[in-house]
Protein backbone atom coordinates (compact mmCIF):
# COMPACT_ATOMS: atom_id res chain seq x y z
CA UNK A 1 0.00 0.00 0.00
CA UNK A 2 2.64 2.64 0.83
CA UNK A 3 4.39 2.02 -2.68
CA UNK A 4 0.96 1.92 -3.97
CA UNK A 5 0.33 5.52 -2.37
CA UNK A 6 4.23 6.83 -2.78
CA UNK A 7 3.85 6.17 -6.83
CA UNK A 8 0.69 8.52 -6.93
CA UNK A 9 2.32 11.29 -4.69
CA UNK A 10 3.03 14.15 -7.01
CA UNK A 11 6.11 16.45 -7.93
CA UNK A 12 6.82 19.71 -6.55
CA UNK A 13 8.91 20.29 -9.79
CA UNK A 14 5.56 20.28 -11.73
CA UNK A 15 4.41 23.47 -14.16
CA UNK A 16 1.06 23.84 -12.38
CA UNK A 17 2.30 23.84 -8.88
CA UNK A 18 5.03 26.51 -9.53
CA UNK A 19 3.12 28.50 -11.30
CA UNK A 20 -0.17 28.34 -8.21
CA UNK A 21 3.01 28.94 -5.93
CA UNK A 22 3.94 31.93 -7.44
CA UNK A 23 0.26 33.32 -7.90
CA UNK A 24 -0.03 32.82 -4.65
CA UNK A 25 2.56 34.85 -3.41
CA UNK A 26 2.06 37.69 -5.63
CA UNK A 27 -1.31 37.55 -4.56
CA UNK A 28 -0.59 37.64 -1.24
CA UNK A 29 1.88 40.52 -1.29
CA UNK A 30 -0.17 42.28 -3.66
CA UNK A 31 -2.71 42.35 -0.67
CA UNK A 32 -0.34 44.19 1.34
CA UNK A 33 -0.72 46.89 -1.05
CA UNK A 34 -4.49 47.74 -0.72
CA UNK A 35 -4.43 48.45 -3.95
CA UNK A 36 -5.82 45.40 -5.95
CA UNK A 37 -7.01 45.12 -9.33
CA UNK A 38 -5.71 48.83 -9.70
CA UNK A 39 -2.90 48.02 -11.87
CA UNK A 40 -5.23 45.42 -13.98
CA UNK A 41 -7.03 48.67 -15.19
CA UNK A 42 -4.17 51.52 -15.18
CA UNK A 43 -3.80 53.17 -18.92
CA UNK A 44 -0.28 53.27 -18.25
CA UNK A 45 2.44 50.47 -17.75
CA UNK A 46 2.01 48.86 -14.63
CA UNK A 47 3.92 45.16 -13.99
CA UNK A 48 0.66 43.57 -12.40
CA UNK A 49 -1.48 43.70 -15.31
CA UNK A 50 0.26 41.97 -17.57
CA UNK A 51 1.07 39.51 -14.96
CA UNK A 52 -2.75 39.07 -14.46
CA UNK A 53 -3.23 38.58 -17.93
CA UNK A 54 -0.76 35.90 -17.85
CA UNK A 55 -2.01 34.12 -15.53
CA UNK A 56 -5.74 34.17 -17.30
CA UNK A 57 -3.96 32.52 -20.33
CA UNK A 58 -2.00 30.06 -18.48
CA UNK A 59 -5.06 29.08 -16.39
CA UNK A 60 -6.57 27.94 -19.60
CA UNK A 61 -3.92 26.18 -21.05
CA UNK A 62 -4.03 24.09 -17.74
CA UNK A 63 -7.82 23.24 -18.11
CA UNK A 64 -7.40 22.19 -21.65
CA UNK A 65 -4.58 19.85 -21.07
CA UNK A 66 -5.72 18.26 -18.12
CA UNK A 67 -9.19 18.05 -18.58
CA UNK A 68 -8.70 14.93 -20.76
CA UNK A 69 -6.08 13.27 -19.75
CA UNK A 70 -6.85 13.31 -15.68
CA UNK A 71 -10.42 12.14 -14.99
CA UNK A 72 -12.19 14.35 -12.20
CA UNK A 73 -15.41 15.54 -11.64
CA UNK A 74 -14.40 18.87 -12.98
CA UNK A 75 -17.95 20.01 -13.56
CA UNK A 76 -17.44 23.27 -10.89
CA UNK A 77 -14.53 24.18 -13.21
CA UNK A 78 -16.58 24.54 -16.07
CA UNK A 79 -19.38 26.10 -15.00
CA UNK A 80 -17.28 28.84 -13.85
CA UNK A 81 -15.59 29.42 -17.00
CA UNK A 82 -18.57 29.68 -18.36
CA UNK A 83 -19.95 32.12 -16.46
CA UNK A 84 -16.50 34.15 -16.95
CA UNK A 85 -17.17 33.63 -20.67
CA UNK A 86 -20.63 34.85 -20.62
CA UNK A 87 -19.46 38.01 -18.14
CA UNK A 88 -17.09 39.03 -21.35
CA UNK A 89 -19.90 38.61 -24.00
CA UNK A 90 -22.57 40.44 -22.07
CA UNK A 91 -20.34 43.19 -21.43
CA UNK A 92 -19.39 43.35 -25.55
CA UNK A 93 -22.59 43.24 -26.29
CA UNK A 94 -23.56 46.50 -24.35
CA UNK A 95 -20.75 48.19 -25.41
CA UNK A 96 -19.54 49.72 -22.17
CA UNK A 97 -15.86 49.25 -22.73
CA UNK A 98 -13.74 50.19 -25.85
CA UNK A 99 -12.30 47.30 -27.23
CA UNK A 100 -8.45 48.05 -26.06
CA UNK A 101 -10.10 48.01 -22.61
CA UNK A 102 -11.57 44.94 -22.88
CA UNK A 103 -8.74 42.07 -22.18
CA UNK A 104 -8.31 44.07 -18.52
CA UNK A 105 -11.99 44.17 -17.50
CA UNK A 106 -12.15 40.92 -18.55
CA UNK A 107 -9.47 40.03 -16.02
CA UNK A 108 -11.31 42.37 -13.25
CA UNK A 109 -14.48 40.23 -13.45
CA UNK A 110 -13.13 36.66 -14.09
CA UNK A 111 -9.81 36.21 -12.06
CA UNK A 112 -11.48 34.44 -9.61
CA UNK A 113 -11.62 31.72 -11.74
CA UNK A 114 -8.42 31.41 -13.40
CA UNK A 115 -7.33 31.65 -9.66
CA UNK A 116 -9.21 28.70 -8.75
CA UNK A 117 -8.17 26.63 -12.04
CA UNK A 118 -4.39 27.02 -11.25
CA UNK A 119 -5.06 26.12 -7.77
CA UNK A 120 -6.75 23.17 -8.18
CA UNK A 121 -4.90 21.41 -10.69
CA UNK A 122 -1.97 22.34 -8.65
CA UNK A 123 -3.01 20.16 -5.33
CA UNK A 124 -4.05 17.39 -7.43
CA UNK A 125 -0.74 17.03 -9.22
CA UNK A 126 1.17 17.70 -6.18
CA UNK A 127 -0.94 15.79 -3.87
CA UNK A 128 -0.45 17.79 -0.59
CA UNK A 129 -2.03 21.50 0.43
CA UNK A 130 1.43 21.82 3.22
CA UNK A 131 3.58 24.55 1.04
CA UNK A 132 0.18 26.43 0.63
CA UNK A 133 -0.49 26.44 3.79
CA UNK A 134 2.52 27.34 5.05
CA UNK A 135 2.50 29.94 2.87
CA UNK A 136 -0.67 31.71 4.19
CA UNK A 137 0.82 30.76 7.58
CA UNK A 138 3.36 33.46 6.83
CA UNK A 139 1.48 35.62 5.25
CA UNK A 140 -1.15 36.22 7.74
CA UNK A 141 0.59 38.11 10.33
CA UNK A 142 2.09 40.23 7.57
CA UNK A 143 -1.28 41.02 6.26
CA UNK A 144 -2.57 41.71 9.73
CA UNK A 145 0.41 44.23 10.61
CA UNK A 146 -0.47 46.34 7.18
CA UNK A 147 -4.28 45.86 8.32
CA UNK A 148 -3.37 48.00 11.47
CA UNK A 149 -1.21 50.47 9.51
CA UNK A 150 -4.22 51.01 7.26
CA UNK A 151 -6.39 51.47 10.12
CA UNK A 152 -4.43 54.31 11.97
CA UNK A 153 -4.07 55.76 8.32
CA UNK A 154 -8.13 55.94 7.91
CA UNK A 155 -8.68 57.23 11.19
CA UNK A 156 -6.21 60.12 10.95
CA UNK A 157 -8.10 60.79 7.81
CA UNK A 158 -11.75 59.95 8.27
CA UNK A 159 -12.22 59.58 12.22
CA UNK A 160 -12.33 57.10 14.74
CA UNK A 161 -15.53 55.74 13.49
CA UNK A 162 -14.51 54.31 9.94
CA UNK A 163 -15.09 50.75 9.16
CA UNK A 164 -12.39 49.04 6.96
CA UNK A 165 -13.00 46.43 4.81
CA UNK A 166 -9.62 45.43 4.58
CA UNK A 167 -10.06 43.33 6.98
CA UNK A 168 -11.55 40.65 4.68
CA UNK A 169 -8.14 40.02 3.18
CA UNK A 170 -6.99 38.64 6.98
CA UNK A 171 -10.80 36.80 7.65
CA UNK A 172 -11.21 35.52 4.28
CA UNK A 173 -7.69 33.37 5.25
CA UNK A 174 -9.96 31.72 7.97
CA UNK A 175 -10.41 28.27 6.10
CA UNK A 176 -6.78 27.60 4.97
CA UNK A 177 -6.29 28.98 8.97
CA UNK A 178 -8.27 25.55 9.76
CA UNK A 179 -6.14 23.64 7.74
CA UNK A 180 -3.42 23.97 9.77
CA UNK A 181 -2.12 20.99 11.73
CA UNK A 182 -0.61 22.69 15.15
CA UNK A 183 -3.41 23.27 17.52
CA UNK A 184 -1.63 26.17 19.00
CA UNK A 185 -0.94 27.88 15.59
CA UNK A 186 -4.73 27.06 14.70
CA UNK A 187 -6.18 28.95 17.35
CA UNK A 188 -4.07 31.54 17.13
CA UNK A 189 -4.52 32.48 13.62
CA UNK A 190 -8.13 31.93 14.51
CA UNK A 191 -7.94 34.60 17.35
CA UNK A 192 -6.50 37.09 15.16
CA UNK A 193 -8.95 37.19 12.21
CA UNK A 194 -11.35 37.64 15.24
CA UNK A 195 -9.12 40.59 16.64
CA UNK A 196 -9.44 42.06 12.87
CA UNK A 197 -12.71 42.08 12.17
CA UNK A 198 -13.39 43.66 15.68
CA UNK A 199 -11.37 46.11 14.93
CA UNK A 200 -12.01 46.95 11.26
CA UNK A 201 -15.90 47.75 12.67
CA UNK A 202 -17.34 45.38 9.65
CA UNK A 203 -20.57 44.09 11.22
CA UNK A 204 -20.99 41.38 8.51
CA UNK A 205 -17.75 40.19 9.21
CA UNK A 206 -18.32 39.55 12.70
CA UNK A 207 -21.59 37.98 12.20
CA UNK A 208 -19.98 35.82 9.46
CA UNK A 209 -17.55 34.98 11.58
CA UNK A 210 -19.78 34.16 14.83
CA UNK A 211 -22.37 32.03 12.73
CA UNK A 212 -19.20 30.22 11.47
CA UNK A 213 -18.42 28.64 14.75
CA UNK A 214 -21.86 26.71 15.17
CA UNK A 215 -21.34 25.36 11.90
CA UNK A 216 -17.17 24.09 12.27
CA UNK A 217 -18.54 22.32 15.02
CA UNK A 218 -21.28 20.68 13.42
CA UNK A 219 -18.72 19.33 10.83
CA UNK A 220 -15.89 18.14 13.50
CA UNK A 221 -18.91 16.42 15.32
CA UNK A 222 -19.75 14.76 11.87
CA UNK A 223 -16.79 13.59 10.61
CA UNK A 224 -15.85 12.65 14.23
CA UNK A 225 -14.91 8.64 14.09
CA UNK A 226 -15.05 8.77 18.50
CA UNK A 227 -17.95 6.88 20.30
CA UNK A 228 -20.95 9.56 20.38
CA UNK A 229 -20.55 10.19 24.20
CA UNK A 230 -16.71 11.33 24.50
CA UNK A 231 -17.51 12.94 20.58
CA UNK A 232 -20.09 15.12 22.51
CA UNK A 233 -18.26 15.71 25.32
CA UNK A 234 -15.15 17.06 23.37
CA UNK A 235 -17.30 19.27 21.40
CA UNK A 236 -19.14 20.48 24.25
CA UNK A 237 -15.80 21.48 25.88
CA UNK A 238 -14.04 22.41 22.85
CA UNK A 239 -16.92 25.00 21.97
CA UNK A 240 -16.91 26.04 25.65
CA UNK A 241 -13.31 26.78 25.49
CA UNK A 242 -13.48 28.66 22.18
CA UNK A 243 -16.10 30.47 23.05
CA UNK A 244 -14.17 32.29 26.19
CA UNK A 245 -11.00 32.68 24.13
CA UNK A 246 -13.45 34.52 21.57
CA UNK A 247 -15.30 36.66 24.74
CA UNK A 248 -11.86 37.33 26.06
CA UNK A 249 -10.53 38.37 22.62
CA UNK A 250 -13.87 40.59 22.05
CA UNK A 251 -13.03 42.55 25.65
CA UNK A 252 -9.50 43.11 25.32
CA UNK A 253 -9.76 44.25 21.64
CA UNK A 254 -12.73 46.67 23.00
CA UNK A 255 -10.87 47.99 26.24
CA UNK A 256 -7.12 48.36 23.87
CA UNK A 257 -9.02 50.15 21.03
CA UNK A 258 -11.90 51.92 22.53
CA UNK A 259 -13.93 50.73 19.20
CA UNK A 260 -17.59 49.90 20.96
CA UNK A 261 -18.37 46.74 18.19
CA UNK A 262 -21.75 45.86 20.52
CA UNK A 263 -23.60 49.86 19.56
CA UNK A 264 -22.00 49.11 16.12
CA UNK A 265 -23.89 45.71 16.11
CA UNK A 266 -27.01 47.52 17.38
CA UNK A 267 -27.41 49.72 14.91
CA UNK A 268 -28.01 47.13 12.10
CA UNK A 269 -31.40 47.34 11.82
CA UNK A 270 -32.02 50.74 12.66
CA UNK A 271 -30.04 51.82 9.14
CA UNK A 272 -31.10 49.32 7.46
CA UNK A 273 -27.86 48.05 7.02
CA UNK A 274 -25.97 50.72 5.88
CA UNK A 275 -29.03 50.89 3.35
CA UNK A 276 -29.18 47.88 1.90
CA UNK A 277 -32.86 47.01 2.11
CA UNK A 278 -34.03 50.53 0.41
CA UNK A 279 -31.15 49.51 -2.52
CA UNK A 280 -32.13 45.72 -2.51
CA UNK A 281 -35.66 47.13 -3.09
CA UNK A 282 -35.08 49.76 -5.79
CA UNK A 283 -33.46 47.05 -7.74
CA UNK A 284 -36.23 44.67 -7.35
CA UNK A 285 -38.53 47.35 -8.86
CA UNK A 286 -36.16 48.31 -11.62
CA UNK A 287 -35.82 44.26 -12.91
CA UNK A 288 -39.78 44.49 -13.24
CA UNK A 289 -39.70 47.38 -15.58
CA UNK A 290 -36.66 45.75 -17.85
CA UNK A 291 -36.43 44.60 -21.77
CA UNK A 292 -36.59 41.03 -22.31
CA UNK A 293 -32.71 41.63 -23.95
CA UNK A 294 -31.70 42.79 -20.58
CA UNK A 295 -33.16 40.03 -18.77
CA UNK A 296 -31.87 37.04 -21.06
CA UNK A 297 -28.06 39.35 -21.77
CA UNK A 298 -27.96 41.87 -18.47
CA UNK A 299 -26.60 45.49 -18.92
CA UNK A 300 -22.24 44.74 -18.87
CA UNK A 301 -19.90 44.48 -15.92
CA UNK A 302 -19.88 47.02 -13.54
CA UNK A 303 -23.88 48.84 -14.77
CA UNK A 304 -24.72 48.72 -11.40
CA UNK A 305 -22.19 51.78 -11.12
CA UNK A 306 -24.13 53.69 -13.57
CA UNK A 307 -27.88 53.49 -11.26
CA UNK A 308 -28.69 55.78 -8.56
CA UNK A 309 -28.02 53.26 -6.04
CA UNK A 310 -24.08 52.20 -7.19
CA UNK A 311 -23.22 49.23 -6.02
CA UNK A 312 -26.18 46.60 -4.98
CA UNK A 313 -24.43 44.48 -2.41
CA UNK A 314 -25.66 41.42 -3.19
CA UNK A 315 -23.81 39.11 -5.63
CA UNK A 316 -26.93 37.69 -7.04
CA UNK A 317 -28.59 41.29 -7.97
CA UNK A 318 -25.41 42.14 -9.04
CA UNK A 319 -24.50 38.81 -11.91
CA UNK A 320 -28.70 39.65 -12.73
CA UNK A 321 -28.42 43.46 -13.24
CA UNK A 322 -24.93 43.21 -15.11
CA UNK A 323 -25.27 39.18 -17.08
CA UNK A 324 -28.67 38.69 -16.98
CA UNK A 325 -30.23 35.27 -16.71
CA UNK A 326 -27.36 33.73 -18.30
CA UNK A 327 -24.59 34.88 -16.43
CA UNK A 328 -26.65 33.94 -13.27
CA UNK A 329 -27.77 30.56 -14.22
CA UNK A 330 -24.11 29.51 -14.44
CA UNK A 331 -23.10 31.32 -11.34
CA UNK A 332 -25.86 29.28 -9.51
CA UNK A 333 -24.83 26.23 -11.53
CA UNK A 334 -21.70 26.37 -9.99
CA UNK A 335 -22.93 27.47 -6.02
CA UNK A 336 -24.59 24.15 -6.69
CA UNK A 337 -21.66 22.26 -6.95
CA UNK A 338 -20.40 23.51 -3.68
CA UNK A 339 -22.85 22.40 -2.26
CA UNK A 340 -22.83 19.15 -4.30
CA UNK A 341 -19.07 18.80 -2.60
CA UNK A 342 -20.54 19.71 0.48
CA UNK A 343 -22.78 16.59 0.93
CA UNK A 344 -20.40 14.30 -0.49
CA UNK A 345 -17.32 15.41 1.65
CA UNK A 346 -19.78 14.93 5.02
CA UNK A 347 -20.61 11.38 3.22
CA UNK A 348 -16.82 10.26 2.65
CA UNK A 349 -16.05 11.92 6.76
CA UNK A 350 -12.99 13.97 4.79
CA UNK A 351 -10.76 15.38 7.16
CA UNK A 352 -11.01 18.84 5.85
CA UNK A 353 -15.12 18.78 5.88
CA UNK A 354 -15.10 21.75 8.29
CA UNK A 355 -13.04 23.98 6.95
CA UNK A 356 -14.80 23.74 3.58
CA UNK A 357 -18.23 24.22 5.52
CA UNK A 358 -17.11 27.28 7.28
CA UNK A 359 -15.73 28.51 3.85
CA UNK A 360 -19.43 28.32 2.68
CA UNK A 361 -20.87 30.46 5.91
CA UNK A 362 -17.88 32.98 4.50
CA UNK A 363 -19.55 32.72 0.97
CA UNK A 364 -22.76 32.73 1.85
CA UNK A 365 -22.36 36.71 3.97
CA UNK A 366 -20.36 37.86 1.43
CA UNK A 367 -22.39 37.28 -1.33
CA UNK A 368 -25.65 38.26 0.44
CA UNK A 369 -24.66 41.55 1.84
CA UNK A 370 -21.28 42.67 -0.65
CA UNK A 371 -20.28 41.59 -3.81
CA UNK A 372 -17.40 38.99 -4.08
CA UNK A 373 -17.67 37.70 -7.27
CA UNK A 374 -18.46 41.06 -8.99
CA UNK A 375 -15.39 42.56 -7.47
CA UNK A 376 -13.54 39.69 -6.26
CA UNK A 377 -10.63 41.38 -3.73
CA UNK A 378 -10.55 39.05 -1.10
CA UNK A 379 -12.54 36.85 -2.83
CA UNK A 380 -9.49 35.25 -4.28
CA UNK A 381 -8.39 34.01 -1.17
CA UNK A 382 -11.29 31.75 -1.49
CA UNK A 383 -10.48 30.95 -4.80
CA UNK A 384 -7.06 29.50 -3.65
CA UNK A 385 -8.71 27.36 -0.80
CA UNK A 386 -11.28 25.75 -2.44
CA UNK A 387 -8.97 24.74 -5.52
CA UNK A 388 -6.84 23.17 -3.18
CA UNK A 389 -9.20 21.42 -0.95
CA UNK A 390 -11.67 19.82 -3.70
CA UNK A 391 -8.30 18.72 -5.15
CA UNK A 392 -7.08 17.12 -2.69
CA UNK A 393 -10.75 15.76 -1.72
CA UNK A 394 -10.42 14.09 -5.47
CA UNK A 395 -6.91 13.03 -4.66
CA UNK A 396 -8.49 11.34 -2.23
CA UNK A 397 -10.80 9.63 -3.50
CA UNK A 398 -8.82 8.58 -6.75
CA UNK A 399 -5.94 7.34 -4.45
CA UNK A 400 -7.97 5.65 -1.87
CA UNK A 401 -5.83 7.22 0.73
CA UNK A 402 -6.96 6.21 4.53
CA UNK A 403 -5.10 9.04 5.62
CA UNK A 404 -7.72 11.61 4.33
CA UNK A 405 -10.62 9.96 3.65
CA UNK A 406 -11.80 7.50 6.18
CA UNK A 407 -13.98 5.68 3.60
CA UNK A 408 -12.38 5.36 0.12
CA UNK A 409 -14.25 4.32 -2.82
Amino acid sequence: MDNIDESKRGSLFKFEVWVSLVLLVVTLWDFTTGEQFTGAEATGYDPIKFFMLLMVFISFLILLKNNARIKTNNSFLWYAVGYAFVAMFSTLICGLYSMGEMPFKFIRMSYWVWVLIISYYSVLHLSTLKFNVFIVGVFLPVLFYFFLIGLSTSQRRYGEGVALNTAFYVSFLLPTILLIRSKILKISGTLLVFAALLISYKRSGVISFISAIPVYLYARNAISSSAKLKKLTLITFAGAFLLLLLTFTFNYVADTTGRDVTERLETMVSDGGSGRLDTYEWYIDIFGSQSFFQWIIGRGHFATQKTKYGWAHNDFIEVLYDFGLMGLMLYLLFIGQLAKLFFEMKKYKYKHFDAFAVSLVLFFWGSMFSMLVIVPYWFLEMAFFWGWVIADFHNAKRFGDPTRITNPL
